[in-house]
């Protein structure tokens, strides 16, 4: 897997914990990176590329949200959590087949892959 390289958002555009009223570290650290790699000869190859990277949330279960785009037809997913962790993750189709132009508008579900070993416990669970 080629590294995407680390990066540090810079400190003048970083938020601040007191500007919000809720737990800011708990929810920036729900977020992880999706890296996909999708077969030359799918259907959305073309358009949208061979590999595609992300972002997802992780919610409870070892479910994660992200766009449906990037997952469309991948044949391998990486998931990539704080502190440098990386897992594989599984597609969970919500629609049937065939794939068209829609399905990349979608929402795109992972489950993380129960062959991980991985025992992840959200840390944003609820919104309000």
């Amino acid at each position: 897997m080629s590294s995407l390289g680390d990066w540090v958002v810079p400190p003048a555009v970083q938020p601040h914990a007191e500007d919000y009223d809720f737990n800011l570290e708990a929810a920036l650290s729900s977020v992880v990176g999706v890296r996909s790699l999708i077969p030359s000869d799918a259907f959305t190859a073309e358009t949208l590329g061979n590999e595609r990277h992300g972002n997802g949330v992780l919610l409870s279960g070892g479910l994660v949200l992200t766009i449906g785009y990037l997952i469309v037809e991948a044949e391998i997913i990486w998931l990539s959590f704080p502190m440098g962790r990386r897992y594989r993750g599984t597609r969970w189709d919500m629609i049937s087949k065939p794939v068209s132009h829609w399905s990349s508008r979608l929402p795109g579900w992972i489950f993380l892959s129960s062959k991980s070993g991985v025992q992840l416990t959200p840390r944003l669970t609820t919104v309000s």
